[in-house]
């Protein structure tokens, strides 16, 4: 009995780590301005960050070509319909955008996203590309982001 215990853990780790396939969204294929933030295409998915107000943005995320109801619990939907007019950044490395407070970057070769403040302060930047899972088994989906953090905090 012992002996089949670690096989049978084994090989149903095994199935559980086959059944979940990473999707990466990791480059930026196109990007195009909108009057309150930037959409940007990478692969089959799309990633749209928003100014809501000049201090607060929407970032939404899918690894398809359709983003998910904007609806939320935790949000009002004046909140939701809010925006910001913002100014449009493009370079060789980076497409974003920035608001009287924030200036947002996304990198074109791994679609790491850098949020800084108007001195130039990083408040949040990914470290690694966002990846998405699903399960083969029950097509449930869902996602991991990695951020950058300085040692003091």
């Amino acid at each position: 009995m012992r002996a089949i215990f670690p096989r049978l853990f084994g090989f149903l780790l095994l199935c559980a780590t086959a059944a979940a396939q990473p999707i990466f969204l990791n480059h930026v294929d196109s990007a195009q301005p909108l009057p309150s933030g930037i959409q940007i295409h990478s692969g089959q998915g799309v990633l749209r960050i928003l100014g809501v107000r000049d201090d607060v943005l929407r970032i939404t995320m899918s690894p398809t070509s359709s983003l998910p109801d904007d609806g939320s619990w935790a949000v009002l939907p004046a909140a939701r319909s809010a925006h910001v007019n913002v100014t449009p950044a493009d370079d060789d490395s980076n497409v974003g955008f920035d608001t009287p407070r924030l200036h947002v970057r996304v990198r074109r070769d791994n679609l790491a996203i850098t949020i800084s403040d108007s001195d130039g302060h990083v408040i949040l930047s990914d470290s690694q590309p966002v990846e998405f899972f699903k399960d083969d088994n029950t097509g449930d989906l869902g996602f991991r982001v990695t951020k950058t953090m300085p040692i003091d905090e």
